[in-house]
């Protein structure tokens, strides 16, 4: 065989390859890929069947796709021992809060196949979370923004006709709506804050007002990641601040304390009139009292604030190292992302959509432009360990609370443990 003749087919060899990679890349824009595809979350199940039900509606093939749920309690450990027997998932859903902790399993999408500005076009700006000098980490699948609940009944028997826009005018809107008797016992709560064990979401309620503050909790610069409650300027303890107020019998934004019913549960049963919630928890609220009067309100933001935003919970499709699928996994979660699939999600969710373009033309009733205007507004910030720096967090307010440490010694200790978890 002639040189000429092996580089011939040595040529024709490495297109052929080419051929088979682009194949499974790019094959099949109706979603199904070259290998069957396993995918782990949290999102319930009943959720994502019905999902899978439209999209194979009126197909021939159904998608070559198997979600399973997993609890959010034990999904890291269940995620680790599956991925050291070698019987992982392909793609999991990655939440924000657990960025730090799984990056390094991850299969990153590379620039090459989706650029930075194109995934920047194309997903809500708390997506950026998921981009890496070296590539992308998962594409944003879903988005519960924070939002603020009302009772109707309530404040239209104060004479209120809707909640403040702002935090300076919602403190005396807390003293409005706050009913005590001569002993000073609450009987009507505004507002559920000041304490974080009966605070249903008292760890992203404070984390919205810290980040509102200007303070980004946690940055990463040339050394590595570390938190910086206690930076200069010292903006966190406005936001600490700010949130004990109403848990403190002294002040008078006092409303909450902890003798008081789980926040969620006193909003639905009608004594509470305002609930700091997420999107996701409008169903199970109406399933507790269907005859509950609510509505909901955009996060109130600082006065004259130039950047507004909200704590959203997020998930991303995130391919695991361990795949031997890839090539058939990319092509998943590029369909799972596209237009057509988060409208038909969020159809099926209730949830607002990650994709900008959606976003740009809400529905019509009366609740989506608050829920498609807090998504584009979500922020979060990049945690090392949810459940440690929850336990941070409560000590935190706590030990303010209680008057066991000043405001600015609170926040510096919980700063230095922040700081220790991203060495752990």
């Amino acid at each position: 065989m002639s040189n000429f003749q092996i580089v011939f087919i040595g040529i024709l060899i490495f297109f052929a390859i080419v051929g088979v990679i682009t194949f499974a890349i790019v094959k099949a824009p109706d979603g199904s890929a070259t290998a069957p595809i396993t995918i782990w979350g949290t999102v319930p199940q009943a959720t994502f069947n019905a999902l899978l039900t439209n999209l194979n509606a009126g197909k021939q093939d159904e998608l070559k796709l198997t979600y399973v749920e997993k609890d959010e309690a034990t999904f890291d450990t269940q995620l680790a021992e599956a991925i050291a027997t070698g019987h992982g998932p392909d793609v999991f859903l990655l939440a924000q809060d657990k960025i730090f902790r799984h990056s390094e399993k991850i299969a990153q999408i590379p620039f090459t196949a989706l650029s930075q500005r194109q995934f920047q076009d194309t997903f809500i700006q708390e997506g950026n979370m998921y981009i890496t000098p070296d590539g992308i980490l998962a594409l944003p699948f879903v988005i519960d923004p924070l939002v603020m609940y009302w009772n109707r009944d309530l404040l239209t028997n104060a004479s209120v006709v809707a909640p403040p826009k702002n935090w300076t005018d919602f403190v005396k809107f807390v003293k409005t709506l706050t009913k005590k008797n001569d002993a000073s016992v609450i009987l009507q709560s505004a507002t559920a804050m000041g304490e974080f064990r009966n605070v249903s979401n008292a760890k992203e309620i404070l984390a919205t007002l810290l980040l509102q503050s200007g303070n980004p909790i946690t940055q990463k610069d040339e050394i590595g990641w570390n938190a910086v409650l206690d930076s200069e300027g010292n903006s966190a303890e406005d936001g600490l601040r700010f949130y004990a107020q109403f848990g403190n019998p002294t002040n008078e934004a006092y409303t909450w304390n902890r003798s008081l019913p789980l926040s969620f549960h006193s909003f639905s049963s009608g004594k509470l009139a305002v609930y700091f919630g997420f999107a996701s928890e409008l169903p199970k609220l109406r399933q507790e009292n269907p005859n509950l009067n609510l509505d909901i309100a955009l996060m109130p933001q600082p006065k004259d604030t130039k950047v507004t935003l909200t704590f959203g919970k997020m998930l991303g499709l995130a391919i695991l190292k361990t795949s031997p699928n890839y090539a058939s996994a990319l092509s998943m979660v590029t369909y799972l992302t596209s237009g057509d699939v988060i409208k038909n999600f969020t159809d099926v969710s209730g949830l607002p959509p990650v994709r900008l373009d959606l976003l740009a033309t809400p529905p019509q009733d009366p609740l989506s432009p608050v829920l498609y205007t807090s998504a584009l507004r979500s922020k979060a910030w990049f945690d090392p360990n949810p459940t440690e720096t929850k336990s941070i967090f409560q000590r935190m307010i706590e030990t303010v609370s209680s008057g066991q440490e000043k405001y600015s010694d609170a926040i510096g200790q919980s700063s230095q443990e922040i700081g220790l978890l991203f060495n752990q």
